[in-house]
């Protein structure tokens, strides 16, 4: 995608181009993909035109969801990217797991030990 190189440098980390006819808008770069990956920034669903969908095989792909199920879908594609999706990458019965469950927001790292309110390990509560 050589073109979005030279826009980048053209326009700035955010433009406006088409896709297959279709106005869109692209972003280029760690600073602006970070606010593509917040959820509370960004609302990704519906975010690409139906023809940019089909091209990525549906609705359903990893840039296009959000919250609970972007974090789910996630997991599973790095489990299945490794070969271990058959143990890992989902919580369910038979899967290996050990669990940390916290109140509030999971990703705010700086209150996390204090909102922790139980611990699982080998399918087993655990004191904390």
């Amino acid at each position: 995608f050589g073109f979005i190189r030279a826009r980048t440098e053209r326009h700035g980390p955010v433009f406006r181009s088409n896709i297959l006819g279709h106005p869109t808008a692209f972003i280029s770069g760690p600073e602006v993909c970070e606010q593509w990956l917040d959820e509370n920034k960004i609302q990704r669903a519906g975010s690409f035109p139906a023809p940019v969908q089909q091209l990525f095989a549906g609705p359903g792909i990893l840039p296009l969801l959000d919250g609970a199920e972007h974090r789910q879908r996630k997991e599973l594609l790095g489990a299945q990217l490794l070969g271990v999706d058959g143990d890992l990458g989902t919580i369910e019965p038979g899967k290996l797991a050990d669990l940390v469950v916290v109140g509030g927001d999971p990703y705010a790292f700086d209150t996390l030990a204090e909102r922790i309110e139980g611990v699982w390990v080998g399918g087993r509560r655990a004191a904390v």
